[in-house]
């Protein structure tokens, strides 16, 4: 899977920023690629997986001028996702994949 590269990259700072007023910390894997990808689809779009499939729209983005701004779209969904459910992309419907964090640890992806 190759992701396009962001028009300005995520800095390390503003990744975290988002994670302290979420209580969360993200995965490493995740925020490497959020870095350098954020607001961006993957190529090719769908990641396959033993448990099934995900199909990718993009990552949400850390700009806050885009119409896919993390927090800006966690705002929008917090009401309709149990607590400790973060959303980091949505597919081409208009669904969004999220990290759970309910069970402490490492999170799952959910969707």
């Amino acid at each position: 899977m190759k992701w396009e590269k962001s028009k300005t990259p995520a800095t390390e700072v503003t990744i975290s920023d988002v994670e302290q007023c979420l209580g969360i910390k993200f995965p490493d894997d995740y925020r490497e690629v959020a870095k350098q990808s954020h607001g961006t689809q993957p190529t090719p779009y769908i990641l396959k997986f033993d448990e099934g499939e995900l199909i990718f729209g993009n990552l949400l983005s850390y700009d806050k001028d885009s119409p896919i701004y993390f927090e800006k779209v966690y705002s929008w969904v917090k009401g309709n996702l149990p607590e400790k459910v973060i959303p980091f992309a949505r597919d081409p419907f208009g669904n969004y994949h999220c990290f759970d964090y309910r069970e402490g640890g490492e999170p799952t992806i959910v969707n």
